[in-house]
This record gives C-alpha cells, sequence and structure tokens, in this order.
C-alpha cells in the first residue's frame, strides 16, 4: 500500500554527497534510489527545447511515475533534490499525498560541495555554470524543513555510521 511507503529524502547542496549516499544505502539496505538528475537528463535530452514550466511538469510527472512504480515493490523508496527547482514544493506535495516522506539532510560546507562538483563524473548530472551552481547552494542554505536525519558529510564520510544511522530512523518511522 503506497501510504506505507517511506520516502527519504536525501536534500543538501550540489555535490553534499546526496547520490553517493543514495547509492550506499541502496546497496548496504536495499533501498531503491531513484536518481533524480538521471531521470531529468532523459527528459532534457528527449525534448530540449520545452519550455521551463512545461520542463518542472513534465519533471515530476516522471519522477512521480518512477516512485509509483518502485512502490508497488517495496516499502522504502529514497530520492534525492537540493529542494531549490521550481518542481520541488509540486513533487513534495504530491509525494505527502501518497507516502510518508522523512527528511534527510546531508551537509557539507559550499566550498567543499563546489570541489567536488568540479571534479565528478559530469556525465550523470545536470550541467551548471560555476555561477550558476554557486547561486543553487547559496538556495539550497536556506532549505529549512523538518529533518528526521542530519547527516554532515564534511570529510571522510563514514559509511557505517550513515547506514546504521539511517537504519535506526527506519526503525523509528516503523
Amino acid at each position: 500500500m503506497p501510504d506505507d511507503v517511506l520516502i527519504l529524502l536525501l536534500v543538501g547542496l550540489k555535490g553534499a554527497g546526496k547520490t553517493t549516499i543514495g547509492g550506499l544505502l541502496e546497496k548496504e539496505l536495499g533501498i531503491p534510489f531513484v536518481r533524480v538528475e538521471l531521470i531529468l537528463l532523459r527528459l532534457r535530452e528527449t525534448q530540449p527545447h520545452i519550455s521551463c514550466s512545461e520542463f518542472d511538469e513534465q519533471g515530476v510527472t516522471m519522477i512521480l511515475d518512477t516512485v509509483r512504480d518502485l512502490a508497488r515493490n517495496t516499502d522504502t523508496i529514497c530520492l534525492e533534490a537540493t529542494g531549490t527547482t521550481g518542481y520541488f514544493p509540486t513533487l513534495l506535495d504530491q509525494l505527502r499525498r501518497v507516502f510518508r516522506v522523512l527528511f534527510i539532510r546531508v551537509s557539507a560546507p559550499a566550498e567543499i560541495c563546489f570541489r567536488r562538483m568540479k571534479t565528478r563524473d559530469a556525465s550523470s548530472h545536470l550541467e551548471y555554470s560555476d555561477d550558476r551552481l554557486r547561486e543553487i547552494n547559496l538556495l539550497a542554505e536556506k532549505v529549512h524543513l523538518d529533518w528526521d536525519l542530519q547527516i554532515d558529510n564534511t570529510h571522510e564520510w563514514n559509511e557505517q555510521a550513515i547506514v546504521g544511522g539511517v537504519a535506526a530512523l527506519l526503525k523509528r518511522a516503523r
């Protein structure tokens, strides 16, 4: 049942480690991880000339369709977001209508995030100019939700601590 499905929403700056953590949770806890940027890249590639509002609307639809498909076979799904996009309020509202959403803040200083963004494989991420990246991260620093868990990903992260923290969160939520 969808209302029994938990959505773990990893929120943080671009480069904070949301994708890495989502992949870790998928590997270690078997939680399907929806790579939102891959969905949006696919949309951008197939419809490069749509307006921003159409992009947001179709992006939300594609993300929700992916989540609903996964929810048929699992009780927990993980997604990533900066919380700064035009579609985020709509996506969050739609998720909350159907699922229980738990918010996980993934944090690291903006300059560390910027360096990570400049050195990672860009093929699976949307491209941004340096100025736009800094603008997005300034906005992402101001995102405040009712955090269920906070992960400080400033330094070398401890996989065991992250997995253990999320497992404990899931145990409390169930």
